[in-house]
């Protein structure tokens, strides 16, 4: 064989190779996504969706509340507010707190203020192209082998969802204390404000329903004996609907009333901060 053709020989040859293990990089790269899945996506789906401001999640007989989650791109760095309730009343106040980034895996957590009901986390070395973020919560080693403690619960935000500030402020404890109490009031006035939307709704529908009866009953004195057993038991459902339309409206404005009263002990509580 020639030199000229040896030569192209190995050329096609290395090619070949540099195919190869471009394909078998691909294929493990993916294997191990695969496999890894789990460490970020939630167990009933396959993509991130953020937590909402202000949901709650019960996890081990603590009712979690996301109260915020903001993100500074000049300081790479993430604040989290949580509030914790803790109703199994077991001496455990204090959790572990890891956080994932999808693409760049395990990211710098502290806490810069934890109570046993009021926790802010600061997540840092953040690269400006992440995309979305998980930050998980488990119990402490002492606790985790008692008998039903879930694993670990999960917060996601995305570089889309997430509230974006130009400056992540360092507070004190009492300044954090205040910051919580606002949003806890604005979290209450969310709630109110759904609530008479809601209100709204019903008392259209509860209207159309009790325009429907009168009209019903105004057409009984044309009808048989037949059809008026039949319209009877037509406006027996139709005034249970709307009897069931005034209980939940009623129930509705009962929770605004707890509402208001949690915003005025709020406030006070504010007060208290601000003398």
């Amino acid at each position: 064989m020639s030199i000229k053709n040896r030569k192209k020989a190995m050329n096609i040859k290395n090619h070949k190779n540099k195919k190869l293990l471009l394909f078998i990089i691909i294929f493990i790269g993916g294997y191990f996504f695969f496999f890894t899945s789990n460490l970020w996506y939630p167990d009933d789906s396959n993509s991130v969706k953020a937590t909402a401001i202000f949901s709650s999640k019960n996890w081990n007989s603590r009712d979690i509340t996301l109260l915020s989650w903001d993100y500074s791109e000049s300081q790479q760095m993430m604040e989290v507010k949580i509030e914790i309730n803790n109703t199994a009343l077991d001496g455990t106040d204090q959790y572990l707190y890891t956080a994932l980034e999808r693409n760049k895996g395990y990211l710098e957590v502290k806490p810069v203020l934890e109570t046993s009901d009021f926790v802010v986390l600061r997540i840092t070395n953040l690269k400006r192209n992440w995309k979305e973020v998980s930050l998980r919560i488990k119990m402490p080693e002492k606790a985790q082998n008692k008998t039903n403690t879930q694993e670990e619960l999960r917060l996601y935000t995305t570089k889309k969802s997430v509230h974006k500030i130009k400056s992540i402020p360092d507070l004190t404890s009492e300044e954090y204390q205040i910051d919580r109490i606002n949003m806890r009031i604005a979290m209450y006035q969310d709630e109110i404000d759904k609530l008479n939307l809601s209100i709204d709704d019903l008392e259209k529908d509860k209207l159309a329903q009790e325009r429907d009866i009168s009209v019903l009953k105004d057409k009984e004195k044309y009808q048989t004996d037949q059809q008026k057993k039949e319209t009877a038991q037509i406006l027996s459902s139709a005034e249970t609907s709307v009897k069931n339309l005034e209980n939940e409206i009623a129930e509705h404005k009962a929770t605004i009333e707890e509402y208001n009263q949690r915003i005025k002990k709020s406030k006070e509580e504010l007060s208290s901060y601000q003398k």
